[in-house]
C-alpha cells in the first residue's frame, strides 16, 4: 500500500504561471498598498468579520446624520478607508486560502 499521498509533479510552468500571476496581483494592488513596520502592526486597531457590522452601521449612519459626525471625523477619509477595509476582504479571504493550500502542498511533498 502507498502511504504517499502527495505524488502529482507540479510542472515547472504551472509554477512560473502561478508566479507570474501573484506578480501581477502585487503590482495591480502596489500603487493602493501600505507596508506597515511591526509596532505599527501591534498598535492599530483591527477591523475584521466581527467588527465590521459595527463599522458599516456607523457608516451608514454617519453618512445619513452628518450633522451627529464628530468634528475629528473627515467623511470622505472615513467612506475611503470603509470603502477600501470592506471591498478589499474578499481578496484578503481568497489569497489566504491559496496561501494555506500552497503551505499545505509544500508540507506534505517535505514531509514525504
Amino acid at each position: 500500500m502507498n502511504n504517499n499521498i502527495h505524488q502529482a509533479n507540479i510542472p515547472a510552468e504551472v509554477l512560473e504561471a502561478a508566479l507570474a500571476k501573484a506578480n501581477e496581483i502585487r503590482d495591480i494592488l502596489s500603487p493602493y498598498s501600505i507596508v506597515l513596520t511591526t509596532d505599527q502592526r501591534h498598535t492599530l486597531l483591527k477591523m475584521g468579520e466581527k467588527s465590521l457590522p459595527f463599522v458599516e452601521k456607523a457608516h451608514e449612519l454617519a453618512r445619513l446624520n452628518p450633522a451627529l459626525l464628530p468634528a475629528f471625523v473627515n467623511m470622505d477619509d472615513f467612506t475611503t478607508d470603509f470603502t477600501d477595509a470592506h471591498g478589499i476582504m474578499p481578496l484578503k479571504v481568497t489569497m489566504q486560502q491559496v496561501l494555506q493550500t500552497i503551505d499545505d502542498t509544500q508540507m506534505l511533498a517535505g514531509s514525504e
